[in-house]
């Protein structure tokens, strides 16, 4: 177990020639901002739209066929087919357990029928409805409580993911990002994991181990723009690049043109900047498909 100095270097170094304002472009491709986004445009108010998408985001998790996109896309059909209908929070929780029927859901349902129901039976939900500014005001305390309404721990995926999208529903509604704490990690899932072993900035995948590789990238982008990185804004860099791999079967030819074609068609990054991201990305890619992770 162990991080690559000189590569988490090369890796700050090449995600910073993008700037701020390139980085957080991707935000806007995360398949919950699109639902947030959606919903709030079809008229579902503050209060519903975060219980909504909060309560989506704790069962975000070892997904089916179609992943995230059909997980996020179909619940935007279910709750705009229910709008009018949204009026408690015993009116979020029965659209929420309608959703758990979609065949995304159908792996491991009873752990996520679990979920909800402590969830529910916590009270988080209805703080959340009546306490949204302070909640919103206070990213810590929300993070906080949403973890013991679980009974998870601060760090655990799910609940990190969570705040994320607690995050992206502020910038949605509020046009800006929570003031969220320095320390929060990274959300660790496949794709994350993925690209800190291919782009050699660790040499284990540990959980652990990748979201302190993850975090020293994030320092050394927010020294070289004198800014504090939050390693949420980078979670949506890294895991959008891990489904771009993902899809070429880390094959490193075909990778390096998928992120360069999507970094600058889709998100308008100079070509020379996407080249710089693509090769850092691929640098130790062929292990990938020696270890099948």
């Amino acid at each position: 177990m162990f991080i690559r100095r000189n590569r988490v270097e090369a890796v700050a170094e090449a995600f910073s020639l993008m700037g701020y304002e390139g980085l957080i472009r991707f935000d806007s491709k995360e398949p919950e901002y699109a639902t947030i986004k959606t919903l709030y445009e079809h008229g579902l108010s503050p209060e519903f739209l975060a219980l909504t998408v909060v309560c989506a985001g704790v069962n975000d998790f070892q997904l089916g066929a179609g992943g995230a996109e059909a997980y996020w896309s179909s619940l935007t059909e279910i709750v705009s087919r229910n709008l009018s209908n949204i009026r408690s929070v015993e009116d979020v929780r029965r659209v929420m357990e309608e959703h758990l029927k979609e065949p995304v859901c159908k792996r491991l349902i009873t752990l996520r029928r679990e979920r909800l129901r402590r969830f529910f039976g916590s009270g988080f939900p209805k703080w959340l409805m009546s306490n949204l500014d302070k909640a919103r005001g206070d990213p810590r305390g929300f993070w906080i409580r949403l973890a013991q309404s679980l009974n998870n721990e601060l760090k655990q995926k799910t609940v990190v993911f969570t705040v994320k999208v607690f995050d992206l529903f502020n910038l949605v509604v509020y046009g800006e990002y929570l003031p969220l704490p320095y320390d929060i990690p990274i959300p660790v899932d496949v794709h994350v994991a993925r690209v800190a072993l291919s782009s050699g900035i660790v040499g284990d995948v540990k959980e652990e181990l990748v979201r302190r590789a993850w975090a020293m990238v994030a320092e050394g982008m927010s020294k070289r723009w004198r800014i504090r990185v939050s390693l949420l804004r980078l979670d949506s860099l890294v895991w959008q690049i891990g489904k771009l791999m993902s899809r070429q079967r880390f094959e490193r030819a075909s990778s390096k043109d998928a992120i360069i074609r999507y970094l600058s068609r889709e998100l308008k990054i100079p070509s020379e900047h996407a080249r710089a991201i693509a090769e850092e990305m691929t640098y130790n890619i062929e292990i990938l498909r020696e270890i099948h992770l």
